[in-house]
């Protein structure tokens, strides 16, 4: 199973400013440029598979995701051309976390992930929109509106350089995902260039985060499994099994940087991942390699010695 997501980071001005209420023509724009951003990514990920090299036969399925932070609110794509877009759920936990639940289907386990939202409005319930023919699902969540806030310069924590991946599959995946997301932010820029705007406007406009994917691999013996994040470092992934289950988890991150001249904070989002296995595993015997941008998780399958056939009655 391949999974892409984009988990929001804000990129806000340190220095204090006030802020506009937006105008009713800039959320008509805006809406305007979230469908094209919407149809871009759905093209983006639909033939993906066809085009990548050494095509992964023993793959399971795929899904693809894509979250990105507005002033006001969250949008998330899912793009699941396996499933029934149609039984996708959302809901909020605890007042700051997006669930996405889809049930299991056919070869496929149940679906489900978790992503730490901040600053959501009190009660904040999701918006969902289906387009089962697409396979795809676009997700609002209100927010509470950024305030421009001074904040202290600040650096990324230190952490070990992680060797870089040299199979052919995972170089491609990692540089596609680069490209979706340099693509997706040349459109908003392209827009935001030549809508008339006044001073503050382009604040309401994405705010783009890091990607995520990951592959399942049924190898026999073993699964595999490749999650790819390619603006994250991999050192403090938690990953555990759980009965079925593969659980991993990304803490948040925040670091500032510059841009244009001006210090930027830069917030990753806390992202949870639960990968439902097709059978039973050796949790005793999971390996994990960590590599630039990526893990490599494998987890051989459970032997379960057949039952004794039973003894003929005397």
């Amino acid at each position: 199973m391949i999974f892409f997501a984009t988990l929001g980071f804000a990129l806000m001005p340190c220095a204090a400013q006030e802020e506009p209420t937006m105008p009713e023509r800039m959320r008509e724009q805006s809406r305007q440029m979230q469908e094209k951003m919407s149809q871009h990514f759905h093209r983006a990920w639909s033939g993906m598979r066809d085009a990548m090299p050494g095509s992964k036969s023993s793959t399971l399925a795929d899904a693809s995701m894509d979250l990105r932070e507005q002033n006001d609110s969250y949008v998330m794509r899912l793009h699941l051309p396996e499933r029934d877009a149609k039984s996708v759920e959302a809901s909020i936990i605890d007042g700051k976390v997006l669930r996405v639940t889809a049930p299991a289907s056919g070869a496929m386990g149940a679906y489900e992930q978790s992503v730490t939202l901040e600053g959501l409005v009190a009660d904040a319930k999701p918006e969902i929109e289906k387009q089962p023919d697409e396979g795809l699902v676009i997700i609002r969540i209100s927010k509470t509106p950024s305030e421009k806030k001074s904040t202290p310069e600040s650096t990324a924590p230190s952490t070990k350089e992680l060797p870089a991946s040299t199979d052919p599959w995972d170089v491609r995946m990692l540089e596609h995902m680069r490209r979706m997301g340099r693509e997706m932010d040349d459109m908003l820029h392209k827009y935001a260039d030549e809508t008339p705007h006044h001073p503050g406007d382009r604040h309401w406009f994405d705010s783009r985060s890091f990607d995520s994917a990951y592959d399942l691999q049924d190898e026999g013996e073993r699964y595999v499994v490749r999650l790819y994040m390619p603006e994250r470092s991999m050192a403090d992934a938690k990953v555990t099994v759980h009965e079925q289950k593969l659980l991993i988890d990304a803490m948040a991150e925040k670091c500032c940087l510059k841009k244009d001249g001006k210090m930027m904070m830069r917030h990753m989002s806390q992202y949870s991942q639960s990968i439902s296995l097709p059978g039973p595993v050796d949790a005793d015997r999971l390996e994990i390699e960590r590599k630039k941008g990526m893990l490599l998780i494998r987890i051989p399958k459970s032997k379960v010695p057949t039952p004794p056939a039973e003894k003929a009655a005397e």
